[in-house]
């Protein structure tokens, strides 16, 4: 039995205790809300200025004034956070004007400083949005779905030359709004309390026609280098050099978003592989979208990286990722029937027979293996009818004593009864509750605009998008109850489930969060509260760089025009999609613009451009680690209780009919809401920091990263034999808290891992 000290502290993150001067850096009294308009030394006044939020995506036909005439940002250390600034000149058009923003400087005296950039919006045109495709959401002018000019790509404001000339300077047309994004980005080393900088609109003569204060919060407590948030997006690496590649990754990298693929060879001197803040990587060559390796190919990654010093964390981050969607037999025959061309569709069998060849070469434990998952088809094959599902014209829910039911399967339990997946990756419809889908069972669900995973019956015409869907629910339960049963009977055998969810299209509807060009960036910054909601863990997405996938070219032509500010040309991918080719959607693949495969650029002298839809999902990536740093202070309970204020499940949460806002002033919008929630959630964290580490409910935490799995039973069985190098959070380890931690501690864990 061994005795251990006093609590070694692994997130040093949650126990950092305030400065002397926490008083001073309170939350509380915030300037902007007594802050008195500037009037600038050349003062336009044909031109507006206002402010907002970040997750609001002004178009350019959006003229009314916030009235928000300055913004406080609140942030933590460690973070990029931001807001926008928005010009109008209803009436004159107003040449080569220049925006800056400069430092942020310490309200205190100190000279403390945070650096800041200042981004310009450009804009995509769209049209032909299918508006009312949203639950609740009965005349387009309710929709939170809009057609018009959308800012999307961005690009810093000093440096991208506009015209031919000085760099930054940029037309304000009459008549539309022009947007700027500001990125304010804290180190682990930022001070807390009050900082202020200043926004200048200068005209041709540089004189300041425009000036505003702007204030940013610091929280007295960072976000984590190490995320526990696992992303996984696909950069396209067959068309382009390493170099290109690297930025690209790169680009994501900075903004807490990872590739699928690290850039470089795939081996032990790769410096991605260690990076505390690459959380995930995929083991597969970058040659395709899937990336196969041969058995021998996988052998040697992993005779190689198994020798690092690091292993067990560097095998944490591994996963493999070699079938896409898998269909029924059925499915996979009409399709190879209609379309003989194309690659034959993946089945259940496949990703039984590609886990069992990828285990096979990797460590036997834990090895990672994850199956985008968008519907839940019948399985075994050839096996169900019409006859099987429908009785009178309604599904049934039982045996009907034909015996037809006997050994009813479907997709997810044939993957449940093989363990063939390790990392469950469902589309997100997979957690639609059950009381939303009142029309589905024997019925198209479109009209209900929301779904859920259950497949295409056998015998009707699966080519038809208009067909009949199975209930599995009414048989094995839904999706969320199977898996997190699952998850738990595995935990007990100490294998490690993981899930994560993702997006496809528009996931069949609007009224599912995603990060289309069209969607609110509220939508995408709420995605990643919702898969905290849920319990999943990562996201997946397939392309970042999908640029010439059914696509269309814009220009700077007469339907987008924005006075020569747009150098070049980029593709947006607007798809269109429906039965009857009804509506588009955009942005589907692209998360940012780069040059082309010959190297022309899409913005004169950028190698790429960002977007608006990257800043929102990198803001809902850092809210999630935030939410995590709740949890381990006030618990599971309190911390869904923070993010029902602003999402009761995946389709009703702020912005939607449905959502519940009677507690809230009529007059905020839903944006301003999730702010205040968000200042909310920030504060109880720094109040919990300045007081020190309390009681968790997160006795079982062994390795101190907020998540109780099998990994912990692994350190705290290393910790007890005395392993050298391991190190474990003594406090949560001593899980029956009798100041030893020992063996009795490892069967306690095995019980919580059962539950």
């Amino acid at each position: 039995m061994r005795k251990f000290l006093s609590m070694l502290l692994i997130a040093a993150t949650l126990f950092t205790m305030v400065s002397a001067g926490i008083a001073q850096s309170s939350a509380t009294g915030d300037p902007a809300d007594s802050y008195v308009p500037i009037t600038a030394p050349y003062e336009d006044s044909a031109i507006q200025m206002w402010f907002e939020h970040s997750n609001v995506k002004v178009h350019q036909e959006d003229t009314v004034s916030t009235g928000k005439d300055t913004y406080s940002i609140y942030m933590a250390k460690n973070e990029i956070q931001g807001a926008q600034v928005v010009l109008y000149s209803p009436e004159e058009t107003k040449a080569n004007l220049k925006a800056e923003l400069t430092t942020f400087t310490a309200m205190d005296g100190s000279g403390n400083e945070i650096e800041s950039e200042l981004y310009f919006e450009f804009y995509i045109e769209t049209e032909s949005l299918n508006v009312l495709d949203v639950l609740g959401v009965d005349r387009a002018e309710d929709s939170i779905i809009r057609d018009g000019a959308i800012p999307d790509p961005i690009a810093p404001a000093d440096g991208v030359n506009y015209r031919k000339g000085e760099g930054g300077r940029f037309t304000l047309t009459a008549g539309k709004t022009q947007a700027f994004i500001t990125r304010l980005k804290t180190t682990t080393e930022t001070a807390p309390g009050w900082y202020s900088g200043t926004f200048n609109l200068l005209n041709s003569d540089n004189q300041i026609v425009k000036t505003a204060t702007v204030y940013a919060y610091v929280w007295d407590f960072e976000i984590p280098e190490k995320l526990s948030y696992e992303t996984s997006i696909y950069i396209d690496a067959t068309q382009y050099t390493e170099d290109m590649y690297k930025e690209w990754y790169d680009y994501l990298l900075e903004n807490r978003l990872l590739g699928m693929n690290v850039p470089g060879e795939l081996n032990s001197s790769n410096p991605y592989i260690s990076n505390p803040r690459v959380a995930v990587f995929r083991i597969a060559d970058k040659s395709s979208y899937l990336g196969g390796l041969s058995t021998a190919q996988i052998k040697a990654v992993h005779d190689d990286l198994s020798q690092m010093e690091n292993w067990d964390e560097i095998k944490e981050k591994a996963y493999f990722y070699l079938t896409d969607e898998p269909t029924s037999q059925e499915q996979a025959d009409a399709l190879a029937a209609a379309n003989p061309e194309k690659p034959r569709h993946t089945t259940v069998t496949d990703v039984i027979n590609r886990y069992i060849t990828a285990s096979n070469a990797w460590d036997p434990e834990n090895t990672y293996y994850t199956v985008p998952f968008h519907e839940n088809h019948p399985y075994p094959y050839y096996t169900y009818s019409n006859d099987l599902a429908l009785k009178d014209g309604v599904y049934l829910t039982a045996d009907d004593g034909s015996g037809r039911f006997d050994g009813a399967k479907d997709a997810t339990q044939g993957m449940f009864d093989a363990d063939a997946v390790t990392l469950w990756c469902p589309k997100m419809n997979a957690f639609t509750p059950p009381e939303y889908l009142t029309d589905y069972v024997g019925t198209n669900e479109a009209a209900t605009k929301v779904r859920n995973l259950n497949g295409i019956v056998s015998g009707f015409n699966i080519l038809n998008t208009s067909a009949c869907y199975f209930d599995w629910d009414s048989i094995f339960g839904t999706f969320a109850e199977r898996f997190k049963a699952y998850q738990t009977e595995k935990a007990a055998e100490g294998k490690n489930i993981k899930l994560w969810w993702y997006a496809s299209g528009n996931n069949s509807h609007y009224t599912y969060c995603n990060h289309l060009i069209e969607n609110t960036g509220l939508q995408t910054e709420l995605m990643f509260w919702q898969s905290m909601q849920v319990g999943s863990t990562g996201y997946l997405y397939y392309g970042s760089n999908q640029w010439d996938n059914e696509a269309k070219t814009v220009t700077n032509g007469s339907s987008n025009k924005f006075d020569g500010s747009l150098g070049g040309s980029w593709k947006v991918n607007e798809m269109t999609r429906g039965a009857q080719n009804e509506y588009n959607i955009y942005g589907n693949g692209v998360l940012f613009y780069g040059t082309d495969a010959v190297g022309t650029a899409r913005l004169r002298g950028q190698k790429y451009v960002g977007s608006i839809r990257v800043e929102n999902m990198r803001d809902g990536v850092e809210d999630y680690e935030m939410l995590n740093l709740y949890r381990q202070y006030f618990g599971e309970e309190k911390m869904q209780e923070m993010i029902s204020k602003v999402s009761k499940d995946i389709v009703c949460y702020l912005s939607l009919p449905g959502f519940d806002r009677s507690s809230w002033d009529s007059e905020l919008t839903s944006e301003d809401i999730f702010a205040k929630v968000r200042i909310e959630l920030g504060n109880a964290i720094e109040k919990q920091v300045s007081e020190g580490p309390v009681d968790t409910n997160l006795y079982g935490d062994v390795n101190g990263d907020g998540k109780i799995n099998t990994v912990d039973l692994r350190c705290l069985k290393a910790a007890i034999a005395a392993v050298d190098g391991v190190s474990i959070n003594e406090t949560l380890a001593d899980i029956n808290k009798d100041d030893e931690v020992n063996t009795q501690d490892l069967l306690e864990l095995q019980k919580i891992l059962a539950k």
